[in-house]
This record gives structure tokens, C-alpha cells and sequence, in this order.
């Protein structure tokens, strides 16, 4: 018995991604609403559970066009936790140059929030704490106004490494986890929302969970 495939609908169906595909990000209050975050396409919402998708790429283009971003890509974000909400914070732009947007009408509209330097722009990673709708970790940054504004992250002796927060705990969003950038041989972890850090992972020294 062969497999039957049905046509999810006759609105957007979809697109060929091109260098790689991202992220999915699934609202944490409602299974049919989740986003896919796409190299040259930005990004796409569904509120059906995947039975039709809208694209959200007209403020993307405003920002490339404005020579605001590099390229059209999307490659990370997160809802706000927050029932119904539909803010979310997203990372925009080409490749492992991104800045941070944000929206509070599901990407119909944009606001760019970050355009520092390009040390800066790896924001792989973006999610909001699971608790605290306010929070939201995101590359080497933090914003604690649900990504109206970030601020740098202070790694206190590890600054050196150029560490990057690329997972954050499910279960206890308090702890977050950071990888070097400068070797990939170290990961980092704070208990405590990245005010303290600590090498959880030292490839070239042999430590595993160090204090």
C-alpha cells in the first residue's frame, strides 16, 4: 500500500528553500500556530496547523531595499508566551550577517531593532523564556522588554571567546547554554539568565561539566 499525499490547500503551498532550510517555531499556547523561518523567503506563518501558510515578507523587503539588511533570509524566532499574542522576534538577513526584528502583528508589519556592527548579527538562536514573556535570549544579546531593545550579554572572562546563546532549557529557562565562536571547543552555561557563566564543555582541556 502506497502512501496518499493531498494538496494542504489552494492559498500558499509553499517554495523551494535555497541553501539550507532553518527553523520552526511552534506557539507554546496553540498547536495549529507555528512559523518556518527561510534562507531567501523570510518567513511563513500558518494558524491552521499547517493546512495553508501567509507570507510575511513585505517589511523584509522594505529593509532590504532600505539597504537595512543583506539579504532576505530568516533563520530564527520565537512567539512572545503570552496567549493570542502575536509578537515575536525574528532574525533577518543573509546568511551569518542578521539583525533582529521584531513585530507585533505576526510579521504583517516590521520594526528593526538591532544594526550594530557585523560582529554582532549571529543570531542563530532567538527564543523567548518560557516564563517570562518579557525575556528573550537571542545570539550574544538579551532583552528584557519582550525584544523592544537588547543589550549584550557579559560573559565576565569568557568575553574573549565571542560566546553565542545557542539553547536555552525547557524545562528551566533560566538556564541558557553559549558556544565559542572563535574555535567551537567551548560551551557555556548560566543558571541564572546569563548573568554568570560558567564552561560546562572544554573540548581542548578535556573538562565536562566544570565549575
Amino acid at each position: 500500500a502506497g502512501n496518499i499525499f493531498k494538496d494542504v490547500s489552494t492559498l500558499f503551498t509553499g517554495f523551494a528553500w535555497s541553501w539550507w532550510n532553518d527553523a520552526i517555531e511552534f506557539d507554546r499556547y496553540d498547536p495549529e500556530r507555528f512559523a518556518t523561518f527561510n534562507n531567501d523567503v523570510a518567513m511563513v506563518i500558518t494558524n491552521t496547523g499547517g493546512d495553508y501558510f501567509d507570507h510575511r515578507n513585505d517589511g523584509v523587503w522594505e529593509f532590504y531595499d532600505a539597504g537595512e539588511l543583506s539579504w532576505l533570509g530568516a533563520y530564527s524566532g520565537d512567539f512572545q508566551p503570552i496567549e493570542d499574542s502575536e509578537v515575536m522576534v525574528v532574525s533577518l538577513g543573509g546568511y551569518f550577517e542578521t539583525q533582529l526584528a521584531r513585530t507585533e502583528d505576526e510579521g504583517i508589519t516590521w520594526e528593526l531593532v538591532t544594526n550594530g556592527s557585523s560582529d554582532e548579527h549571529l543570531n542563530l538562536f532567538v527564543s523567548f523564556h518560557n516564563e517570562d514573556p518579557n525575556l528573550v535570549y537571542a545570539g550574544n544579546k538579551i532583552s528584557y522588554d519582550a525584544g523592544k531593545t537588547f543589550s549584550q550579554v557579559n560573559f565576565g572572562e569568557f568575553n574573549q571567546y565571542d560566546p553565542q546563546i545557542l539553547a536555552m532549557c525547557q524545562s528551566n529557562s533560566d538556564i541558557i547554554y553559549a558556544l565559542d565562536d572563535l574555535g567551537r571547543y567551548r560551551i557555556f552555561r548560566s543558571d541564572d539568565r546569563g548573568q554568570n557563566w560558567y564552561i560546562y564543555s572544554d573540548q581542548e582541556q578535556g573538562v565536562r561539566h566544570g565549575r
